[in-house]
């Protein structure tokens, strides 16, 4: 399943691996699925609807149906599952292949690499995204030795792996994150539940980290733990004195007022075109050849003086070639752009 997310700092998530099994205080996740699933125990016992190993790991291979017709998303509540048939689903094919580069957060209702989800499973999903290089793929885990692993994830510089640290009581996975020739490692400290005490700059400098993400709690467990702006300002500063790109998510934002900003590093600032999408925005000129981007350029048309006349659509010319064609007209092209207007 592909689905448009309110992160911020991404566009996408992708979901094909779901469950966990950290029982983070915090986790967003496990609520959601466990109260979407309806009865795990009915569920369950459609044995002829899934798979499960004898670690208790479940595979679906086509979407699991409600008796109301309608499709459960999580079954099995936060238990770890394969949704095989997301590799195959058309509509979340066409999501990651339409319009632009995405940057597509993959794993948002699971930990991928956590010791419990088999390599297979992995490499399926890795094996998936790797087909379409014009998005860039965001991967988060608790457990980022598991990236070290040889030969399970792909090192290519649109690929971004990252950890999740909350306070110094998980700093040591800052130290756990590999050293990768092509991809990025950014850090996540979301949600922010205390301070970060050690020497952070250090560290962010010897990972060479690309990005910072800060967030707290959102939803019922804001009340119970809140974020110190001293915390946020910490991270931020030493993230800012080694020119790295900070996002600081919504649930911040009053906290923050007017420090609050949410950067993006240079390559995911990028947004490369589909050919589907490079076609309709691009032309060459009709005159001269040239390439260019269609709102910068003028359509022409053709109509004949007939008894029954219709316009007939030449294409584009770029703007000198305009302006050479207004200029033997007499006129200009600012001249012929307001005549345009005014019609």
């Amino acid at each position: 399943m592909t689905a448009r997310n309110r992160l911020g700092w991404a566009d996408y998530t992708f979901d094909v691996i779901t469950g966990c099994r950290y029982q983070c205080r915090y986790c967003f996740a496990k609520v959601t699925t466990t109260n979407m699933a309806g009865d795990i125990r009915w569920n369950k016992a459609q044995t002829d609807k899934y798979e499960v190993d004898s670690e208790g790991r479940y595979t679906l291979t086509e979407p699991f149906m409600r008796p109301s017709g309608k499709q459960n998303f999580w079954p099995f509540g936060f238990e770890p599952t394969l949704h095989l048939y997301r590799l195959t689903n058309n509509l979340a094919s066409v999501k990651l292949l339409k319009g632009r580069g995405k940057r597509i957060f993959v794993g948002n209702f699971s930990d991928m690499f956590g010791e419990w989800v088999p390599d297979n499973w992995i490499r399926l999903v890795m094996d998936a995204v790797e087909m379409w290089p014009k998005n860039n793929y965001l991967f988060m885990t608790r457990n980022p030795t598991r990236l070290s692993q040889p030969g399970l994830i792909v090192d290519r510089k649109n690929f971004w792996y990252g950890t999740t640290v909350t306070s110094q009581e998980d700093f040591y996975r800052l130290h756990e994150l590999p050293k990768l020739k092509e991809s990025r490692v950014f850090v996540n400290f979301s949600p922010l539940i205390g301070p970060v005490t050690d020497d952070l700059k250090s560290v962010l400098q010897e990972k060479q980290i690309s990005w910072v993400i800060i967030g707290e709690m959102s939803g019922a467990a804001m009340k119970k733990i809140k974020t110190e702006r001293s915390w946020v300002e910490r991270i931020a500063s030493e993230a800012e004195s080694l020119g790295i790109p900070v996002f600081m998510m919504d649930s911040i934002g009053d906290l923050m007022g007017d420090d609050f900003r949410q950067e993006y590093p240079p390559d995911l600032e990028k947004r490369e075109l589909s050919e589907e999408m490079r076609c309709r925005l691009e032309a060459d000129c009709f005159m001269c050849g040239k390439h260019g981007d269609k709102r910068e350029m003028f359509s022409v048309g053709f109509r004949p003086f007939e008894s029954h006349p219709s316009a007939a659509y030449i294409g584009f010319v770029c703007r000198d070639c305009v302006n050479e064609l207004a200029v033997k007209a007499g006129t200009t092209v600012e001249a012929v752009e307001e005549r345009v207007r005014h019609k």
